[in-house]
């Protein structure tokens, strides 16, 4: 359980650490994606270090390809 939670940290800490970088619509996208449909089965299958890792990054993702679409609009 500790090795996961650490796991999950530093995932979390490489997102943020990054977030200057918008990335593009398409790889936002299939983030986002990814990062719910991982959700869904971490949580069904009751990984829960899983699941929470993968809920935060649904969230990250969705607020990227928010971004990448601001982006996209203005430039």
């Amino acid at each position: 359980m500790i090795v996961g939670v650490l796991g999950l940290i530093l995932i979390i800490l490489g997102w943020v650490l990054d977030y200057k970088h918008v990335p593009n619509l398409r790889l936002a996208l299939l983030y986002f994606m990814g990062s719910l449909f991982l959700a869904i089965h971490t949580l069904a299958v009751m990984e829960y270090v899983s699941f929470t890792l993968n809920t935060i990054l649904t969230v990250l993702s969705l607020v990227n390809l928010y971004r990448s679409i601001k982006e996209m609009r203005s430039g």
